[in-house]
């Protein structure tokens, strides 16, 4: 799945300005994939997150290249960036957790 989403990341980042490095996209896309199955208790990434696992590569990448800024604005547009690119995504996680959790859990 990870490869998945890096090939449709590369894509989308095809049009940027700036390209980043194969390397970087792999990193990116490996982290991303990693930190949902964690948060949705998965061992591989569910074929309904992959868009978000792209979205989220693509934030990413634009954080990487304005590093250290929380907010821009430029005229009349601003844009601000979130420490976490997940965060955007957590009802989502969260349906998907309930809806595939087992009712009895042991401490």
């Amino acid at each position: 799945m990870a490869d998945d989403v890096l090939e449709q990341a590369r894509r989308l980042l095809e049009e940027e300005e700036i390209t980043p490095s194969e390397a970087w996209l792999r990193h990116w896309s490996s982290t991303v994939c990693n930190r949902l199955c964690l948060r949705l208790h998965a061992q591989r990434l569910p074929d309904m997150f992959a868009s978000i696992a792209v979205d989220a590569v693509i934030k990413l990448y634009r954080r990487y290249y304005y590093e250290g800024v929380s907010s821009e604005s430029d005229g009349g547009v601003s844009v601000n960036f979130v420490e976490d690119v997940l965060n955007e995504y957590a009802s989502e996680i969260s349906e998907y957790n309930q809806k595939n959790s087992s009712g009895v859990q042991f401490l």
